[in-house]
């Protein structure tokens, strides 16, 4: 069984081909996804496991920590998901010329999980995809101390205190052809996608 550090080190190794400059990285299958799983849940006897999940809108970010998330926890695994879509602007908040990390609140989020790294419990307006966030759900989110923290989201990669805690980061594409709501079809969409194991740097 490899860990974490020796799935890095081969993604170092590996030929670039995630199209992000100074990144190298590797491609895997959703088959092979079963190895980074068992790095993952080996690495969870030591210590709580953070991985980040980005990729552009409508990727598979969500399904793929789904994925790892349901196969965590039928071995016994303690795991959590958390998505940043929860920190968007609803749309009556939207100014001209905002980019993707001011919808995001991406300095909001910073700080947000700089509390949530060192235990502490943030209480959260979450986007309601439903009404594109003119009604806000109120929540309160805590980090487990223990098992697996799946975070995705399009910013997860560009928010610091997310890359300086993290322990592995994946990079998902998807034809939007192949998606479906169907879990069954989500799965097999899967198995078509292009999941990138990043090294942290």
């Amino acid at each position: 069984m490899e860990s974490i550090s020796q799935l890095e080190l081969k993604a170092v190794s590996a030929d670039q081909k995630y199209k992000d400059e100074n990144k190298e990285s590797v491609y895997i299958s959703l088959d092979n996804f079963d190895a980074v799983l068992e790095a993952i849940e080996h690495e969870t006897r030591y210590k709580r496991v953070i991985v980040l999940v980005a990729g552009s809108t409508r990727s598979g970010k969500s399904d793929l920590a789904s994925y790892g998330h349901s196969k965590l926890q039928e071995s016994g695994i303690k795991s959590q998901i958390v998505h940043l879509n929860q920190w968007i602007l609803g749309v009556d908040k939207r100014m001209p010329g905002m980019n993707v990390l001011d919808l995001f609140q991406s300095h909001k989020m910073n700080l947000d999980f700089q509390k949530l790294f060192n235990d502490e419990t943030v209480t959260l307006d979450a986007y309601d995809g439903r009404t594109r966030g003119m009604e806000r759900l109120r929540k309160e989110i805590v980090l487990s101390r223990e098992g697996v923290i799946w975070i995705e989201g399009v910013v997860a990669f560009s928010i610091d205190s997310l890359v300086e805690n993290c322990d592995l980061k994946l990079f998902i594409t998807i034809d939007d052809k192949v998606r479906h709501d169907d879990l069954h079809i989500v799965h097999e969409a899967l198995r078509q996608a292009d999941i990138v194991l990043v090294p942290k740097k």
